[in-house]
């Protein structure tokens, strides 16, 4: 428990240190961190007895070693202190119109999509010999093969149609785009168009259908931050405001899990309102124990340089070359503290170590830092297209107290596609830079951008 409460008093100097190089701007990357890492070490201390909850010094050491790199990286990018919080102020607040006739050919590509993918999963399911009654419990079961018959999936080798292994790329990044687009139009007019919103709601469906929460949460963080930077929530007239809101919800929640709690021990254990306790420590609170648990054991040698942080990069190559080595399943056994389920998740912590020991928790969170901390700022100088990727993989900052999302976003061929087609599409849609012409068929007619300059302001 002591050493419980120095993590936690250690995280919250992290913490201020963050607020003081950004201006106390609770969404910069480096605070965002600090949050997440400060709400899991205040679910460990709640479920301390519960889940017999002890931390070591090299848990300690750990944690800290990646919020002195990340917050190296931070301060050096706020050495200007300029606030980004200006950027709703900078930015050109104009009305961005999309051609009816492109979004309806991305309605029709999404309905296909979804209806290959739906296809895919059903085939994948019937290869296992699973009898299903709806679209959901197809979904559901697709979920647990890949989860837990990992292996089994790969050498069934089910293959998905071409609409949908190429289309999902596109209706993907088209997504993301028009997330931008519509959070944009709405601060600006307060307009928003049905067919943007039809197309989003299929999206999401499509999301669900492979029965993770990942991409959903994902779509959820983006129109978080996008709607926080776009509407200004985060300057500073109005951040004592939200300060208190936050505050005084997070106490809130405190306070309803003690009530809770007080109640579960009249209730009994397997009563529904201690399983969603449970449910909340496990997703949040529990990495860092499991964590904790993993780091007093024997360090696995791994076959396979960087075999957990780059696992997708090796799926890639193996599919790619026939290399059935490069095909494998992330070491993630599922642990129990004090007779009751803590998971398989051990914070992105988890992965450094195993694959690198502490030599590689400084080089591999400045990486990340790196990237956040400078497209964060980047925000600043009017850069929507920075705006929009920023927000795709703003979830994986936030889920860095849960696993390692970042790499396994990043270091994949698939993001390097979405990169590249979400700046085609952002050069169409919102930049104007390529516009379509009807007169004598369809064409492209690239247009040539005057610069403008923003003035740098601040605070």
């Amino acid at each position: 428990m002591f050493n419980l409460i120095v993590l936690i008093l250690v995280t919250i100097v992290f913490l201020m240190f963050g607020y003081l190089i950004t201006h106390a701007d609770i969404f910069s990357p480096f605070c965002v961190f600090c949050e997440m890492f400060l709400i899991a070490e205040f679910l460990c201390l709640f479920f301390a007895r519960m889940y017999k909850v002890e931390i070591h010094l090299n848990t300690i050491l750990v944690i800290s070693l990646g919020m002195i790199s990340f917050g190296i990286v931070s301060a050096f990018f706020n050495m200007k202190r300029v606030d980004v919080r200006n950027y709703g102020e900078l930015h050109s607040r104009n009305y961005i119109s999309i051609n009816y006739f492109i979004q309806l050919v991305f309605l029709i590509l999404e309905f296909l999509v979804v209806f290959y993918h739906a296809k895919y999963i059903k085939d994948v399911v019937a290869a296992f010999g699973y009898s299903t009654s709806s679209i959901f419990d197809i979904a559901g079961k697709y979920h647990v093969i890949t989860l837990f018959n990992y292996n089994n999936f790969i050498e069934k080798a089910v293959s998905a149609s071409f609409i949908y292994r190429h289309g999902i790329v596109w209706i993907t990044a088209y997504a993301y785009v028009l997330l931008y687009i519509l959070i944009n139009n709405l601060a600006v007019k307060k307009k928003i168009e049905i067919i943007q919103i039809i197309y989003l709601g299929i999206y999401a469906f499509d999301q669900m259908l492979s029965g993770g929460r990942t991409a959903l949460f994902r779509m959820i963080t983006a129109i978080l931050i996008i709607t926080v930077i776009r509407f200004g929530l985060n300057k500073r007239r109005n951040f004592t405001k939200l300060l208190f809101k936050i505050v005084g919800i997070i106490f809130g929640i405190i306070l309803l899990l003690i009530g809770i709690n007080m109640l579960l021990n009249r209730t009994g254990e397997n009563s529904t309102l201690n399983l969603i306790l449970e449910s909340i420590y496990v997703y949040i609170g529990a990495p860092m124990q499991n964590l904790d648990t993993y780091l007093q054991g024997t360090r696995h040698t791994p076959e396979l340089w960087g075999s957990q942080v780059f696992r997708n990069i090796y799926t890639y190559l193996g599919g790619k070359y026939g290399i059935s080595q490069y095909l494998y399943q992330l070491d993630l056994p599922f642990l129990k503290h004090n007779g009751l389920n803590t998971g398989n998740v051990y914070t992105t912590f988890y992965q450094f170590y195993y694959d690198f020991g502490y030599d590689g928790i400084v080089p591999l969170m400045a990486i990340i830092a790196l990237y956040f901390s400078c497209a964060y700022r980047k925000i600043y100088n009017n850069k929507p297209f920075t705006l929009i990727i920023y927000a795709y993989l703003f979830n994986d900052l936030i889920m860095l107290i849960f696993s390692d999302r970042f790499y396994e976003t990043v270091a994949s061929i698939g993001f390097v596609k979405h990169l590249l087609i979400t700046f085609i599409l952002y050069k169409v849609l919102i930049d104007k830079g390529v516009a379509l012409e009807y007169r004598h068929g369809i064409k492209l007619k690239f247009k040539r951008q005057k610069k403008t300059v923003i003035p740098m302001g601040t605070n």
